[in-house]
């Protein structure tokens, strides 16, 4: 039976071949919320300020995205690192 440690290994090894807005969710929501704010420029007035917000919330959804995902990567390591204390 393989140890976590080694569990944790194959894991991190096996999302190595993985694109980058597969590994990283976070980056690919922050480069879709371009696309509002972009667009806010060559719409009428009237649509502005929705694709604006819309954009925004994109931009906070995806930074407490990276923010957890941080949290998450940074336990683990402590995790693994203290298995091999």
């Amino acid at each position: 039976m393989p140890s976590r440690s080694t569990a944790v290994a194959e894991q991190t090894t096996a999302g190595d071949d993985l694109p980058w807005y597969r590994k990283e969710g976070w980056l690919a929501i922050q480069a879709v919320a371009l696309v509002p704010i972009l667009g806010a420029m060559f719409v009428p007035a009237n649509y502005r300020l929705p694709l604006c917000i819309l954009g925004g919330a994109l931009i906070a959804i995806g930074t407490v995205m990276m923010f957890r995902q941080h949290a998450s990567v940074t336990a683990t390591r402590q995790r693994t690192t203290s298995e091999f204390r």
